[in-house]
């Protein structure tokens, strides 16, 4: 029973984060990590790209992964897990490649400042 709750739980945040990116899309920029970036950069198109791709695949990969801790949907249907996984997968690559092009995009952005930006 314990295991079924847990299960629950994580399914459930899982999802829940995972659509949390769409309050982006729903709510003006003054709101969440957006809420104190600076004018600049939130009016850089690259910066823009980078940020909704990242969140968005994030998204994805938490909406398409919790599914593959489920052995009840591997041994029901296993096209339907595979494909979930494929997604869940691609959505990582993709969200690490983009993390790191954004990361780079916002140190070289700085201006200012010799060292590269990382504070050290």
């Amino acid at each position: 029973m314990t295991k079924k709750i847990s299960f629950a739980l994580f399914a459930f945040l899982a999802i829940a984060i995972g659509l949390y990116p769409l309050l982006y899309v729903i709510i003006d920029t003054s709101f969440g990590l957006l809420e104190n970036k600076d004018p600049v950069l939130l009016n850089s198109t690259l910066w823009n790209v980078a940020f909704y791709t990242h969140i968005f695949l994030g998204g994805m990969a938490l909406l398409s992964g919790w599914s593959q801790f489920s052995g009840k949907l591997r041994r029901k249907n296993l096209k339907l897990h595979r494909t979930l996984g494929m997604i869940y997968c691609i959505c990582c690559l993709l969200y690490t490649s983009d993390a790191a092009d954004e990361g780079v995009e916002v140190w070289g952005a700085g201006g200012g400042g010799g060292g590269g930006g990382g504070g050290g």
